[in-house]
């Protein structure tokens, strides 16, 4: 056998195990539930996932005796009460981005949980800030909110004014 032959042989080889390779791939990405990448640049030219609105925020434990209506903005100050909200499930929307920003570096964390731990295979479940923070945005804190009943919890810091909305 040529040398030509031989090269011949390994290219159709190598071409025939990269066919393979791919549609195997493509078999076990459809086995598992996917959510969009977090990534820098969505971040830059905006996302396709829709906003959390305010409206989908509920205080947790629910006020007793009183209806609650949601407020048509999401602001929270120092002392304010409660600073535990569920989220509410939205079927329609694999993920929604919920964007709050701080107007001191450092004055409050935020966390959001799934509460039936969905998204764990990529660390969605649980994410908090600042502990993920874009040290060229010190103050704002973007979240992956997934379509499952969620969480989420403000702790402000003592003796610093602080306030956090949604944008």
């Amino acid at each position: 056998m040529t040398g030509t032959k031989v090269l011949l042989i390994v290219l159709i080889l190598i071409v025939v195990l990269y066919v393979a390779f791919v549609v195997w791939g493509i078999g076990n990405n459809q086995k598992k539930e996917s959510y969009p990448p977090k990534s820098k640049l969505g971040d830059l030219i905006g996302s396709s996932s829709p906003k959390l609105k305010p409206t989908e925020l509920t205080p947790y434990p629910p006020p007793s005796g009183r209806s609650n209506v949601p407020p048509a903005k999401f602001i929270l100050k120092t002392g304010d009460q409660p600073t535990t909200f569920d989220i509410s499930p939205d079927s329609r929307h694999k993920v929604r981005r919920a964007t709050f920003s701080v107007t001191t570096r450092d004055c409050a964390s935020i966390l959001y949980q799934t509460l039936d731990g969905s998204g764990a295979d990529l660390q969605l479940n649980e994410q908090s800030w600042p502990k993920h923070r874009d040290d060229n945005h010190p103050t704002t804190a973007t979240f992956q909110i997934l379509s499952a009943k969620g969480r989420l919890t403000i702790t402000f810091q003592p003796l610093v004014a602080c306030v956090v909305q949604l944008e």
